[in-house]
């Protein structure tokens, strides 16, 4: 769904200013990780919780992927001429690996909660 956020993003907010977009894009990530604690505490507005998990983590990547045509083009203009690619390819790599230490993290943190998918599915 990142394909969907940054096609969103062109079609709807190119024209916005990039604080605009910042704040906005907060705001639905931040009401998207409130849904995670509800998810924790059983509550899941009729869906299943297993279901209700996965559309958290899709619209978690529509948001990243609107945030991430501005984000890009404010670094291009931060570095100096004739270094563009060289910005952007440091930039992704520090993203990535950003992502890869959130998943490790994460993934230590998982013992706290019974979060495998059998008990997702049993709600």
């Amino acid at each position: 769904l990142a394909f969907l956020g940054i096609i969103a993003y062109k079609m709807y907010m190119i024209t916005w200013r990039w604080r605009s977009i910042y704040y906005v894009t907060m705001s639905l990530n931040g009401f998207f990780s409130a849904l995670q604690v509800l998810l924790i505490q059983g509550i899941t507005f009729g869906f299943s919780p297993f279901l209700f998990a996965l559309g958290d983590d899709a619209l978690d990547d529509f948001v990243l992927g609107m945030q991430f045509l501005p984000v890009c083009i404010m670094m291009v203009h931060l570095c100096p001429n004739g270094s563009e690619g060289a910005a952007y390819a440091m930039f992704t790599t520090v993203c990535n690996a950003a992502g890869n230490l959130n998943a490790a993290i994460s993934t230590m943190l998982l013992g706290i909660w019974d979060v495998r998918k059998e008990t997702l599915m049993a709600g």
